[in-house]
């Protein structure tokens, strides 16, 4: 009997071990793939076109705000002044345009290194579930930065020219849009691993 326990006791223990060494090398597959995605002119010109978007996003939001309120009021007969307005129609923009900003940010990433022939150099070091896992938490890091960048700016926009704290709603609608990030991110990343 106690040779029994030793024996589940390393396969428990190896398994952690294997557990960790896979987790270690799909962070340092991600690390890897955020520097190297903001070291390409190619993806920063895809965040900086994303981001001046938005921000003419976020104005038209404030502008629109206004005329939105009246027709809630006269159409509707609804108007509820804590509903942010100006958050929540800026909502929409980044709804619209993230799918294919995760489409640029991703496409090519298992594509290139395969086409670079530096996929090798990866399937050596790490396993497969580990090169996809580490290209798609890379993305999605630089993703779900660029977004909070964009709420953060957002924000802090819409008090200088409403007076309106949305710190707390800009915070929540990020996440959701964090979450829906993680469909597109996962979905094109799935396509690529599939025809590596």
């Amino acid at each position: 009997m106690n040779a029994q326990t030793d024996f589940v006791s390393f396969d428990v223990n190896d398994s952690i071990a294997q557990f960790i060494g896979a987790m270690k090398q799909t962070i340092r597959i991600a690390i890897d793939e955020i520097r190297q995605s903001l070291k390409n002119k190619k993806i920063i010109f895809i965040i900086f076109i994303y981001l001046i978007l938005l921000i003419i996003g976020i104005q038209k939001s404030i502008s629109f705000s206004a005329g939105f309120k009246i027709i809630l009021m006269q159409v509707f007969g609804f108007f509820d002044g804590k509903l942010p307005y100006p958050l929540v129609l800026f909502y929409f923009m980044p709804i619209l345009l993230l799918p294919i900003f995760s489409l640029l940010l991703s496409y090519d990433c298992i594509s290139k290194e395969v086409h670079k022939e530096t996929i090798r150099n990866l399937v050596i070091a790490a396993k497969r579930n580990s090169i996809v896992l580490g290209k798609f938490l890379g993305i999605v890091i630089i993703n779900i930065a660029v977004n909070f960048l964009i709420y953060l700016i957002a924000v802090f926009y819409i008090y200088q020219r409403t007076k309106q704290n949305l710190l707390a709603e800009g915070f929540l609608l990020w996440i959701f849009l964090s979450i829906y990030a993680l469909y597109f991110v996962a979905l094109i990343l799935r396509k690529a691993f599939i025809l590596a």
